[in-house]
């Protein structure tokens, strides 16, 4: 039985192979065959934006063909790029780095130069234009112009080849405000505070939950489905930067010094992570058992009042509508 690295890799070395291909072929219903096999690997996510720029290379080089084909060949090549890169930056490619919750999970207004500090990549100024480009007026109302709007994107552990994209202009009406997509094999996902748009990923990607990440989705899940309140947001410790400066100076504060991280408590026969929590949400604290299942779903089975009436609920409105 041939496992699912090593067919993966077999793959790559035959889309590799009919690329290479088109650099050398003589037959024009061949280079035509292999332009379609191109473009239904790319339909399964199995050809990288790099490989399509070396196939634009191979056809251009092959003078066996005259100019009107490598003409048409070459732009159905960049067709396919630009569909690529529509949604990301050319150079924009899966990565390792590591993803940390409270690295993601920021106000609106938190300065762009930190951003890039805590493993956020800044968009260049060519890329920037092309994105905002794709998703503006975002919602038919929010602006995003090029030469205000700052965007980061990252990658995050539970999927493959997905990146996280977070959208800021300190000019928009709501200054806690940031905008979120995922983006998966050229197809953006705005994550507007429904959940909808996480299930959907979750099926697609699909989504790989294991011991080592069941807690930091959980977190991502709870901060980008929100109630009508906003988010379920996971506080952790007394000093993050999306509590309410108002709850800081209260007498509630002493409430934050009690604040234990989550928990993993363990995993069921069915491969369920439960988990302990606490929430903010609304203006209450509370204490809170979830569970998390592989299929991305997030249950609550129980929770337990720490502290109401709070002063200030968490900002991090998703969308115009200021939730």
């Amino acid at each position: 039985m041939i496992d699912e690295a090593y067919a993966r890799l077999l793959l790559s070395k035959v889309t590799d192979a009919v690329i290479d291909r088109l650099g050398t072929t003589t037959d024009e219903e061949m280079a035509r065959e292999d332009l379609a096999r191109i473009r239904r690997l790319l339909d399964d996510g199995q050809v990288r934006q790099d490989q399509l720029r070396k196939a634009l290379e191979r056809i251009s080089v092959n003078e066996s063909f005259g100019e009107q084909l490598r003409s048409e060949i070459s732009g159905e090549l960049q067709g396919m790029l630009q569909g690529q890169e529509g949604a990301l930056p050319a150079d924009l490619e899966p990565n390792d780095t590591g993803y940390e919750s409270a690295n993601v999970l920021l106000p609106g207004d938190w300065p762009k130069e930190k951003l890039t500090g805590l493993g956020w990549t800044l968009f260049g100024e060519q890329q920037l234009a092309e994105f905002l480009g794709r998703i503006g007026p975002v919602d038919g109302v929010i602006r995003v112009a090029p030469e205000t709007t700052h965007v980061h994107w990252r990658p995050i552990p539970w999927y493959e080849g997905v990146q996280l994209i977070r959208v800021y202009d300190p000019n928009w009406q709501f200054p806690k405000m940031a905008l979120y997509f995922l983006s998966r094999k050229g197809r953006l996902f705005r994550l507007n505070g429904t959940s909808p748009p996480l299930h959907e990923m979750n099926a697609k990607a699909p989504i790989k939950l294991d011991e080592d990440n069941a807690l930091d989705y959980l977190r991502f899940f709870c901060f980008f489905v929100h109630g009508e309140e906003g988010p379920f947001f996971v506080i952790e410790r007394s000093e993050d930067p999306l509590i309410p400066a108002m709850v800081r100076s209260s007498k509630a504060a002493k409430v934050l010094e009690e604040i234990v991280p989550a928990t993993l408590e363990k995993v069921d026969d069915r491969g369920s992570f439960h988990c302990s929590a606490t929430l903010y949400y609304s203006n209450a604290i509370f204490r809170a058992e979830m569970l998390v299942h592989l299929s991305g779903m997030v249950e609550m089975l129980s929770d337990d009042p720490i502290a109401a009436d709070l002063p200030a609920k968490v900002e991090a409105p998703l969308a115009w509508t200021g939730r």
